[in-house]
């Protein structure tokens, strides 16, 4: 669940190249692995390409929404 008072971290990859490697606490639980804030765009909707590029043009630190 994600709830208002937690930091999100969104890491934008700008090409095919890109690895991005992430550490969590186990055990890993396909059925909670995939955290999405409420004001991100649904995967595979139109809004993804524009939320994408908007996430490429801001700098690091720089909060978004």
């Amino acid at each position: 669940m994600v709830t208002a008072s937690m930091k999100l971290i969104t890491a934008a990859m700008p090409d095919d190249q890109s690895i991005f490697f992430e550490v969590k606490p186990g055990p890993y639980d396909p059925a909670t692995v995939v955290e999405f804030a409420d004001w991100s765009p649904a995967e595979e909707t139109a809004e993804v390409h524009a939320f994408y590029e908007k996430l490429l043009a801001v700098d690091v630190g720089e909060a978004i929404s």
